[in-house]
């Protein structure tokens, strides 16, 4: 019951405290206290309801981590989609090859707005994206390329910033168009009010589709989402205030810093890089010293710098397999999602069926209250996840759940 800030919520001790936010678990994992703060557990179940949004729309992002409780029962995909944005004041934008009059049944689990809206898209066989406030809808291919193209828009215009057209693609903003407007109008009509010439629109057919509202977005972002959805991107030539449709191109990637291996020796920072490839194939690393940089889709490279974090050094790294490892647990009106979601960054993977649990209405934003000491991994998950009818399995590093036979 002690009171904690936020980056100190998750506290690992058996000899050192571990913060949530950059910390290291030290000595195994043998006898881990995991001491959450009641206060911010009490903060966390009362958010559904009054959805705090910052005004600063850089911020907005924080509206997408707020626990998503809902169910819909053979309603429009676009009804249920327009409620989550009424509720969380975010924006969802559906691509143009998803019909949104599709009648489906979703509940949800518990989790963050993000990751049932991503469950949402898998339901009607799409993905999600989050960018900011918004979030797409659209195809796989769509959504994997999506943040490395804006990522890609973004570099290539920073040595021209200043310029007029550069100026404007930076700018932050609300960015819409009204049911039954043509998509090639909308592009015009934005570059438009930017005095900003535009080659090549005629790669957009002149359809009609639904309207949608993008907010606190930047012209890059804007543009991004509606071309992607015909396959197209665009370039900038600052000198002509002009921007030129393109097709994506086959090959997309772009590169970044991943993090620091913080091993205590080359060795140990070989090895640790190693289990990195091993996990990322499609990305090419490099490592100097002790940081790493990779090269590949922007949502891969997020993975790979998650990972990473995870990983921190082959010294601190806790080699004991999940299943035998003992813990001291202190757990107190924490929603299980949130649980979940610490364990992992943590390095325990959870695997379950979403769809499943919609469908038998188990929720993890249940909120146990459990106090044990050198407990098993099988018994305290069985404690946490048993009494909503799921069956628990462990392995090496990862917790299955599945639904108890009826």
């Amino acid at each position: 019951g002690m009171v904690v800030r936020a980056k100190d919520l998750f506290t690992v001790r058996p000899f050192s405290v571990a913060r949530e936010f950059g910390g290291v678990i030290r000595g195994g994992g043998m006898c881990a206290i995991l001491a959450w703060s009641l206060l911010f557990a009490e903060q966390l179940v009362g958010q559904e309801k009054k959805v705090v949004v910052p005004t600063d729309p850089t911020e907005r992002v924080t509206a997408w981590e707020q626990p998503l409780e809902g169910e819909w029962t053979g309603m429009p995909l676009r009804a249920i989609t327009e409620k989550i944005c009424e509720n969380h004041q975010v924006t969802i934008v559906l691509d143009r090859r998803i019909d949104p009059s599709q009648e489906i049944d979703f509940s949800t689990t518990g989790n963050s707005t993000a990751e049932e809206v991503e469950e949402l898209a898998e339901l009607v066989g799409m993905r999600g994206s989050v960018f900011g406030s918004c979030a797409y809808v659209g195809p796989e291919h769509a959504v994997r390329v999506l943040q490395s193209l804006i990522v890609t828009r973004k570099e290539e215009l920073i040595p021209r910033r200043r310029s007029p057209v550069g100026a404007w693609m930076f700018k932050e903003g609300d960015f819409g168009w009204k049911d039954q407007e043509k998509p090639r109008e909308v592009v015009e009509r934005w570059l438009k009010s930017a005095d900003v010439n535009v080659t090549n629109g005629e790669l957009i057919p002149q359809d009609r589709w639904a309207g949608a509202e993008l907010k606190g977005v930047t012209p890059i972002e804007a543009l991004s989402v509606v071309l992607i959805q015909w396959d197209l991107t665009f370039e900038v030539d600052a000198s002509r205030n002009q921007v030129t449709l393109k097709p994506i191109p086959e090959q997309i990637a772009v590169t970044r810093d991943i993090g620091v291996i913080k091993a205590k020796d080359k060795e140990g920072r070989e090895l640790a890089f190693s289990k990195l490839k091993l996990l990322f194939e499609e990305v090419q690393f490099e490592l100097r010293g002790s940081q790493v940089k990779g090269t590949g889709l922007w949502e891969d490279l997020k993975r790979a710098e998650a990972s990473l974090n995870r990983i921190k050094s082959v010294g601190n790294i806790d080699e004991e397999p999940l299943k035998d490892r003992k813990y001291s647990l202190k757990l107190r009106d924490v929603p299980l999602s949130q649980f979940i979601k610490m364990m992992r960054k943590k390095g325990v993977e959870f695997e379950y069926d979403a769809a499943e649990f919609r469908k038998r209405r188990i929720n993890l934003m249940t909120a146990p209250t459990i106090n044990v000491e050198n407990v098993g991994s099988q018994e305290l998950f069985e404690m946490l996840f048993g009494p909503l009818g799921l069956d628990v399995e462990l392995d090496d590093k990862t917790v299955r759940l599945r639904v108890k036979a009826q």
